[in-house]
């Protein structure tokens, strides 16, 4: 007769089991308990679910009644619950309905002060539409980041098709990501050009030098925008029936831009490209009444005023 010896198994503890339903898809959700870190957070998916199960040998150690925290992306959610082995959400059918908390809708950048012109190097927590809030404020006008070897750049306040590819790389948001910050921006997020004062016109209309003597730059303002692109933004000129003149460097491979400014706002696309010239030709369905003359600089005489836009 034999006789075996059965090695005894140690029962395991069922985790907590967290769920939810209709969250913005690509969040990621992650759990901690008195401040410390649970573990990697899940990513909502296409139709708004997660499932995030928490046992004891999570780096939170987790013992009966501890109270859980959840994020949302970087940003501290409203609800707590308990943990309790084998425990789930009291509603079963929808889980845990996770919200922000008050306040935490901009974003933060830290380790460093932002230069109010020129570049400045700190960290960003927050989500891609935090970020914006977040920039704008600061009046900060663009923030680069790199991710997998290519560095995007989130243009404050420009139209959603300039930040898609950032938006695209960043689902989640951004957790003490090192970013580059470009200053100079507007608490409106969106950098316009500053009308200088208005000379005053002499009587005559007649032409000197090639230039008409009754123009006036803040008319000519008006044919004047920013452009934003997939990689920053420049600016462009009205010169008649919807074409425009910008540097090639600005829209570099893009093939259509946006134009916005005070006055104007559209799609434009590029219709010619002179990278020698570093200058490119684009087209808009709409245009502003008022354009800019091209003239030819040689038959200019010296001592004509000129008039920065």
């Amino acid at each position: 007769m034999l006789f075996g010896m059965t090695a005894p198994v140690s029962a395991q503890t069922p985790p907590y089991t967290a769920y939810g339903l209709d969250q913005r898809p690509g969040t990621v959700i992650a759990a901690s308990i008195g401040g410390r870190s649970c573990g990697p957070g899940v990513t909502v998916d296409t139709l708004g679910r997660w499932v995030l199960r928490i046992a004891t040998t999570d780096p939170c150690a987790p013992k009966e009644g501890d109270t859980i925290s959840f994020s949302m992306s970087g940003t501290t959610a409203v609800q707590t619950v308990r943990w309790t082995a084998g425990g789930g959400p009291a509603n079963a059918a929808n889980g845990i309905a996770l919200t922000p908390t008050a306040g935490a809708t901009t974003g933060t950048f830290s380790g460093g002060s932002i230069s109010p012109s020129g570049l400045s190097i700190v960290s960003f927590t927050g989500t891609t539409a935090q970020l914006n809030s977040a920039g704008a404020s600061a009046k900060v006008s663009a923030v680069t980041a790199t991710t997998g070897g290519r560095m995007l750049t989130y243009v404050i306040g420009a139209p959603s098709f300039v930040n898609a590819d950032f938006e695209a790389a960043f689902p989640s948001g951004l957790t003490g990501t090192l970013v580059i910050v470009k200053g100079g921006g507007t608490s409106s997020g969106v950098v316009t050009p500053s009308t200088p004062p208005p000379p005053t016109p002499p009587a005559s209309t007649t032409t000197v030098g090639g230039c008409p003597s009754d123009s006036r730059p803040v008319t000519a303002l008006q044919a004047v925008t920013q452009v934003f692109t997939s990689s920053g933004s420049g600016t462009a000129f009205h010169i008649g029936s919807g074409e425009w003149l910008t540097a090639a460097h600005v829209v570099e491979q893009d093939r259509t831009v946006r134009l916005s400014s005070t006055t104007f706002d559209a799609s434009a696309t590029v219709v010619g490209l002179d990278v020698a010239r570093d200058l490119a030709l684009l087209r808009t369905s709409s245009a502003p009444t008022e354009a800019l003359a091209l003239i030819d600089v040689s038959t200019l005489d010296s001592g004509i005023g000129l008039a920065p836009i």
